[in-house]
């Protein structure tokens, strides 16, 4: 009863929004139960009652916050804000367009040359490897050796 009172004092926009972030949560877990996934494969709970997706698990290095590899791997320090001028080769930025998002899961991203990614991509483009086949085993040894020693 007091979950529904709570949910009767919001005003009329939250309510909707509200509708709709549970719809999109019910809509993707049927898609996924209609694949054969149990909710708890690809749902995990950050905040007490919030859900969010962790398509990540099981590899130690996509779970590193950006801030932390890039500071390391780039030898720049983040700002608060964590927007900083592009590390990749070949791109003089003059004006800070490079972010860097505090969730594992959105990364890096140049604004300005329209790159970035994960970890992977983010190093990969920092020291010329490929991210596919033998060149992309030699990067994630690497990165474990750079991160995780």
């Amino acid at each position: 009863m007091n979950e529904l009172h709570q949910y009767l004092s919001l005003p009329g926009h939250y309510r909707q929004v509200f509708w709709r972030d549970l719809g999109r949560v019910l809509g993707r877990s049927r898609e996924l139960a209609r694949r054969g996934a149990k909710t708890t494969d690809y749902m995990t709970r950050d905040e007490p009652g919030r859900l969010f997706s962790r398509p990540f698990e099981g590899d130690v290095l996509l779970e590193i916050e950006p801030v932390v590899y890039v500071e390391k791997l780039a030898d720049v320090e983040v700002p608060r804000r964590g927007i900083i001028s592009c590390p990749f080769p070949g791109h003089d930025d003059h004006h800070p367009s490079f972010k860097v998002y505090r969730e594992p899961e959105r990364g890096v991203w140049c604004f300005a040359c329209n790159r970035g990614g994960s970890i992977y991509d983010f190093a990969a483009a920092l020291w010329g490897y490929e991210t596919r086949g033998k060149p992309f085993k030699e990067l994630r040894s690497r990165l474990a050796k750079e991160l995780l020693s």
